[in-house]
């Protein structure tokens, strides 16, 4: 079981290029907060199915910069909402692709 964010980096307009290192670094920063959010407005759902909390969370970030264009894995929902230094569970979208 498993919960797929993605996160809509750059691409399709040039401003968003642009911005792209701020988008991506407000994403990483805030999304914990929004993970929490998510467990906590679904409460009742996870006090009556406690495996939920044990689903991995993949993290896809969309853009055209190779960059920021990245899968990264925040491991367990319950481990996923509070930050924590993400470098070593990173691969890029087109790595993934290369493995199919």
């Amino acid at each position: 079981m498993s919960l797929h964010v993605h996160c809509h980096i750059s691409g399709a307009h040039f401003l968003l290029d642009l911005l792209a290192r701020l988008r991506f670094y407000i994403f990483r920063k805030e999304l914990p907060v929004v993970l929490k959010a998510f467990v906590h407005g679904d409460g009742n759902l996870f006090q009556n199915y406690l495996e939920l909390e044990e689903a991995l969370v993949w993290v896809y970030f969309h853009s055209n910069l190779q960059e920021f264009n990245k899968v990264e894995c925040w491991g367990p929902l319950k481990d996923a909402e509070a930050p924590s230094d993400r470098s070593n569970q990173t691969k890029t979208i087109d790595d993934d692709a290369d493995e199919l």
